[in-house]
């Protein structure tokens, strides 16, 4: 009979995709702590390079900014954190259709991204109005 003797087995890992591609079920969690093949987990966030903005992908500065503030915003409990994560949240949206808007969409995306810095900013102020109202200072 074998037996671990309360002893925790390693979880098997699975290969790692080849760089600059990741998985469908990359959740930032797996063995190889990708992030959306930024390499490396959120702990050496501060140490990772920087991936570099192309033609079909502008958005990694505005990404990075968003993450980091995100994971600076920390109220005096659970439920102020989460609207100062969400503000940050929402302001990398705004960020993110501008710079989409800046490369001059058609139609479709045109219409959506102009929506969404609207309500993205609609949300904005409603976290900031909870702030305030709750005798927080806002962000």
């Amino acid at each position: 009979m074998d037996h671990d003797h309360g002893q925790v087995q390693p979880a098997p890992t699975q290969p790692a995709p080849p760089p600059g591609t990741h998985s469908e079920h990359d959740d930032g969690t797996a063995a190889g702590g990708s992030m959306g093949g930024m390499g490396g987990g959120m702990q050496g966030m501060g140490q990772m390079p920087m991936m570099e903005p192309t033609a079909a992908n502008p958005f990694p500065h505005v990404e990075m900014k968003m993450h980091m503030a995100m994971m600076h915003a920390i109220g005096a409990d659970a439920t102020e954190t989460y609207v100062r994560k969400m503000i940050e949240h929402h302001r990398g949206a705004v960020e993110m259709s501008r710079l989409v808007l800046a490369g001059k969409p058609e139609g479709a995306v045109s219409r959506m991204a102009t929506q969404s810095i609207t309500d993205q900013n609609r949300e904005i102020d409603a976290l900031q109005a909870w702030l305030r109202q709750n005798g927080k200072t806002a962000q």
